[in-house]
């Protein structure tokens, strides 16, 4: 079944995706190691854009069993390129309910409360991914625009003077 799994995800490496997609059901029927078939199932639904397998794939998993962060990170990602925003946003919140320390699931939730116009909910999750991850300059940059959103412009360029003296650094 290991050698399954491999040959799986050579395939998904080279770009046969049809076999390596057989190969991942074929693992599943025989429920080998279900959570991470079912993650790399549904990583490569997302990257073929096959959003709506990807959701049914994990709600399928989700309904019979306990999920990890990042099965939940997965099914944001696909409702949120479904434009299903509020169910993208439930699923972000279970993901780092999960974990606390995953930050990607932090700055995906944020941006997704700053493109609802929720800029002081995404603000502590900016805060939250900042603080996880000191040098990420696209969270600093996106955390002035929702201080800037809520007309707190003294913050919001603190925030963005942050971000271009953390980039020079980086660059240098």
């Amino acid at each position: 079944m290991r050698e399954t799994l491999i040959k799986a995800f050579e395939y998904q490496k080279s770009g046969d995706f049809d076999n390596a997609e057989a190969l991942y059901k074929e693992l599943l029927k025989n429920d080998y190691n279900s959570e991470e078939v079912v993650k790399l199932l549904a990583s490569l639904y997302n990257s073929q854009k096959k959003y709506s397998d990807t959701i049914g794939l994990i709600n399928e998993y989700i309904a019979k069993n306990y999920c990890g962060y990042e099965i939940y990170f997965l099914l944001g990602v696909a409702y949120k390129n479904i434009f299903e925003f509020r169910k993208a946003q439930k699923a972000y919140e279970r993901a780092i309910e999960l974990n606390d320390k995953f930050e990607n699931g932090y700055y995906n939730l944020a941006n997704l409360c700053l493109f609802l116009n929720e800029p002081q909910n995404a603000i502590g999750y900016f805060k939250k991914c900042i603080e996880l991850s000191p040098d990420d300059i696209e969270a600093r940059y996106f955390l002035s625009l929702a201080y800037f959103r809520l007309k707190d412009y003294e913050n919001g360029l603190v925030h963005f003077e942050n971000r271009l003296c953390r980039k020079t650094a980086i660059e240098t």
